[in-house]
């Protein structure tokens, strides 16, 4: 799973709105990779294969980023 250099400034500014704490960029890494694995983890127990592509998608490694 990648973030781009786009994706961790997002969350350090999203981080700072919501905790008035600035990370440092190595710290938003971290806590963004963590935050993507969570979701994955959720999405991929309550899918249930209820929605087809979910699944395969996030085993494929998701892109979270347009290309």
């Amino acid at each position: 799973m990648k973030l781009t250099g786009q994706h961790i400034d997002e969350f350090i500014e999203m981080y700072r709105k919501r905790y008035g704490v600035v990370l440092g960029r190595d710290e938003a890494l971290k806590k963004g990779l963590r935050l993507c694995r969570l979701l994955e983890i959720v999405l991929l127990e309550n899918d249930n294969d209820e929605y087809g592509e979910t699944e395969t998608r996030l085993r494929n490694g998701p892109s979270l980023h347009n290309e």
